[in-house]
This record gives C-alpha cells, structure tokens and sequence, in this order.
C-alpha cells in the first residue's frame, strides 16, 4: 500500500510538472503568437511604406524624365533660334555689302556725271 501511495504521489507530483510545463508552453506559444502578429502588422507597414516611397520614387522618375524632354525641346528651340539670328546676321551682312556696292556705283554715277558736265562745259 505504501508503495502504491509512493507512486500516486509521485504520479502527481510528474503530473503536477507536466501540467506547469504545458501552461508554460502554452504562455510561451501565446507570447510567441502575439510577437509574431505585431510583427506580422509591422511588415503589413512597412510594406505599405516601400509601397509608397516606390510610387513617389516612380513620380519623380516620370517628373525627372518630363524635365528632360521639356530641356531638349528648349534645346532645339534656342538652336533654330540660333541658325534663324545666324541667317538673319548673314542677310544684314549681304544686304549692308549690296548697300555699300550700290553707293559706290551711286558715287560713280555722279563722279562720271561731274567729269561728263564738265567736258560738255568745256
């Protein structure tokens, strides 16, 4: 009898053991569980921030590129602007030079009308 109430008691107390063990484990599971779903919402965060600082990124990209495209078309704007005053400079040029051989026919024209006044003067 006093062997059997030896093993029922250290029936209960192993029982006793286990059962803190399991509640234990069960307290760890529970705490594990609670970690690993704020930490599961903190990834759902951080994901939702890459996801935005990616579209903004994007945003710019497409603002960035637009910049570009603008700067070339001023780029070939200001270059026909260019070879326009380029064309402009060259006629002014050719127009002062036929300007200048006119005058000289012009001083010409008087100077043989002069020498033609005074051999019919003469």
């Amino acid at each position: 009898r006093e062997e059997a109430e030896n093993a029922l008691s250290h029936c209960e107390d192993v029982t006793y053991a286990a059962t803190a063990q399991l509640d234990e484990a069960k307290e760890n599971e529970r705490h594990a569980l609670d970690h690993l779903a704020a930490r599961s919402e903190e990834d759902e965060a951080l994901a939702r921030r890459m996801l935005a600082a990616e579209e903004a990124l994007a945003e710019k990209r497409a603002a960035i590129a637009q910049s570009c495209l603008l700067e070339a078309a001023a780029d070939v704007d200001l270059r026909k602007a260019l070879e326009r005053e380029g064309g402009l400079k060259q006629a002014i040029i050719e127009e002062t030079e036929t300007i200048v051989e006119k005058e000289r026919a012009l001083k010409d024209a008087v100077t043989a009308r002069r020498l033609l006044d005074v051999e019919l003067e003469a």
